[in-house]
């Protein structure tokens, strides 16, 4: 099983500072010194990840133009509790279909995960980040949908 969450939108891009610059305008605050090559937004739910197009490049852009797909300009992940759950969730994408763009690997910052996409392009990161906490609660509560 995959859990049914969002937690991190990494966008992907050419210009980190500019875009730390831009976000860092709407009043959002970027954790840590910044960097050339990464900024990191921890938001209401999720976290916001921008990331260098060159750096991207090898782990999801060459993957997915052979896969047959235009490489992404954002990516959009699931974090487990467990370096085992990355192996579980990427297998269950596989069997529904997904194109595995790289298989689960333990990455150079600490952690794991792989990438798979669905049928019409869009790609996803399963991961795992030491130390981390995940959770489901939810953001936003929709309330009862509208009668009608």
């Amino acid at each position: 099983m995959i859990p049914p969450r969002l937690t991190v939108l990494t966008l992907i891009t050419d210009d980190v500072p500019g875009q730390r610059a831009f976000y860092e305008s709407l009043g959002w605050e970027a954790q840590g010194p910044p960097a050339d090559d990464y900024a990191i937004f921890v938001l209401g739910g999720a976290t916001l990840f921008l990331w260098t197009a060159r750096e991207a490049e090898a782990e999801v852009g060459a993957p997915m133009r052979a896969a047959g797909h235009p490489v992404p300009r954002t990516s959009i992940g699931i974090n487990v509790e467990t370096r085992e759950e990355v192996d579980a969730a990427i297998d269950t994408a596989r069997r529904a279909g997904a194109t595995i763009v790289n298989e689960p690997v333990d990455r150079g910052w600490g952690g794991r995960s792989g990438h798979y996409c669905s049928p019409d392009g869009v790609i996803w990161e399963v991961a795992w980040v030491p130390g981390s906490q995940v959770s489901d609660t939810p953001a936003m509560d929709w309330g009862p949908p509208p009668e009608g």
